[in-house]
């Protein structure tokens, strides 16, 4: 009866739990490192994405407002002209600096955020010539139930009739400057959160960072997996022999599951799946660049190895642990029967 209930609880509590403690120790050293999510924003081809629709549609909706929507297409060709790469990794760099800051407890406040103004102070210099051009060049041509300008705007949505191309990007230029008056110098990506004004009731955790919960949390775990571990220990065997090794065999189950993933997703073996099943991806229906697909398939590889290496060096050490835990049931097993050979006690036949 004790062994179906050491199972049971190895089944439903110490397996999941040893698992949790293992992926969380894994992922540990990388997920909230800076550094990591700075070399993965620093691969200028990832932004080729940007420019294919995420960064239209949000001029459209912050910037442009709307009144002054745009059509995707040529407001894409525009925005080439202000809105560099190096801009956009600069702007992806400072969004990682402004998450860690959060995690790291720096700053209470989670705001993320864009600067802006570089683009609005290029849009009203040169740059706006440049994008008036481009935009006017890009515009389809007005349907019969559409005006060039759309009611409550400003600037050129399509090419209207005995309109040229120069007069659209002459009326754009001078429609920049309102179109952009009542744009902040900087945009905000999501929702503000402040920790001490909208989290009343947990001031208790204030002074505890996210970086400094996680750690907590995974302490927990391993602490309850131990515990665990050692009531399970206690059922399944009769003395320190069988414990030992109940503890053991647990324990190897789920380190040498860690080392076959671990095996591979860092070694070379997963490059070739994973780039042959992204290449076969669409994303929205958008066809991306053949550079921006190679970046997201160096992203994805470089991140599926570093998870990989972690479950690799954890599965390793837990399976050296196991063995460890199986090796010390033998020494006592060798122990405990020699014992039992010194107080053997001869019998003399009379």
């Amino acid at each position: 009866m004790r062994k179906f209930l050491a199972l049971f609880i190895w089944m439903c509590v110490f397996f999941p739990l040893a698992v949790t403690a293992m992926t969380l120790t894994s992922i540990r050293p990388w997920i909230l490192d800076r550094a990591f999510y700075e070399r993965i924003v620093n691969d200028g081809r990832i932004y080729d994405a940007l420019f294919a629709e995420a960064l239209p549609n949000q001029f459209n909706r912050q910037v442009f407002g709307a009144a002054e929507q745009l059509p995707l297409g040529a407001l894409n060709s525009a925005l080439r002209e202000v809105v560099t790469p190096d801009y956009l990794r600069t702007q992806s760099v400072n969004i990682v600096n402004e998450v860690f800051d959060f995690i790291e407890g720096r700053d209470g406040n989670f705001d993320v955020s864009m600067d802006f103004a570089p683009i609005k102070a290029a849009l009203a210099g040169e740059g706006g010539q440049r994008f008036a051009n481009t935009l006017a060049a890009a515009l389809p041509t007005c349907t019969s139930d559409q005006k060039p300008v759309a009611p409550g705007g400003n600037l050129v949505r399509c090419i209207g009739d005995n309109m040229s191309i120069g007069a659209a990007a002459a009326q754009i230029v001078q429609a920049l400057p309102t179109a952009l008056e009542n744009v902040p110098d900087r945009i905000l990506l999501s929702n503000p959160v402040n920790l001490r004004q909208n989290w009343n009731w947990a001031e208790w955790f204030l002074g505890v960072t996210v970086r400094g919960g996680f750690d907590i949390g995974i302490l927990v775990v391993i602490v309850s997996t131990l515990i665990v571990g050692g009531f399970l220990a206690y059922v399944g065997g009769d003395d320190t022999r069988g414990r030992l090794r109940w503890l053991g065999a647990s324990l190897i189950v789920p380190a040498s599951l860690f080392v076959l993933m671990g095996i591979s997703l860092a070694t070379p073996i997963i490059d070739g799946p994973l780039r042959a099943e992204l290449s076969f991806t669409q994303w929205d229906g958008i066809l991306y660049s053949e550079a921006f697909q190679r970046a997201i398939g160096d992203m994805v590889i470089s991140i599926t190895q570093r998870v990989g290496s972690g479950f690799l060096l954890t599965g390793v050490v837990s399976c050296l642990i196991a063995l460890f835990l199986i090796a010390l049931s033998w020494r006592a097993s060798g122990s405990e029967h020699h014992a039992v050979k010194l107080v053997q006690v001869p019998v003399r036949n009379s």
